[in-house]
């Protein structure tokens, strides 16, 4: 009995460990090379989230979307489209914006992270521009 009690005891530790590899070792999400789930404008998407955030999330929350609108401000490695959707950009993404500037209309790919209920914009991240 108490050996048999081992080989269990044994068998679960592997398998935790096991699980535990699989997910710590599992590659990161691409969001350049994911198909988008949505395409939409700034507005309408930050519509939906004033609207009924909970069902936005259902929605868009950690999905691949493209977001296409005007430019409204420039930082280092951000952009803010309609004053409404904030967008952080992916490394080498940020030398783009300078040659773009504002007011210039553009889309980009990426995924949304949430709504920000204080600034009342939507963030995404991992963003990159579509040509």
């Amino acid at each position: 009995m108490k050996r048999r009690l081992l080989l269990f005891l044994i068998a679960g530790i592997v398998a935790a460990t096991g699980i535990f590899l699989y997910v710590w070792y599992k590659p990161h999400r691409n969001i350049q090379n994911e198909k988008s789930k949505y395409s939409l404008t700034a507005g309408s998407l930050h519509e939906a989230y004033r609207a009924d955030e909970a069902q936005a999330n259902t929605h868009y929350l950690d999905k691949t979307i493209e977001i296409s609108g005007t430019i409204s401000d420039v930082q280092e490695n951000m952009i803010i489209l309609n004053d409404q959707v904030v967008c952080n950009l992916l490394e080498g993404e940020g030398m783009k914006t300078i040659q773009l500037g504002q007011g210039k209309k553009v889309t980009v790919k990426g995924r949304v992270t949430g709504y920000d209920e204080l600034f009342e914009d939507v963030r995404v991240d991992q963003c990159s521009f579509k040509e």
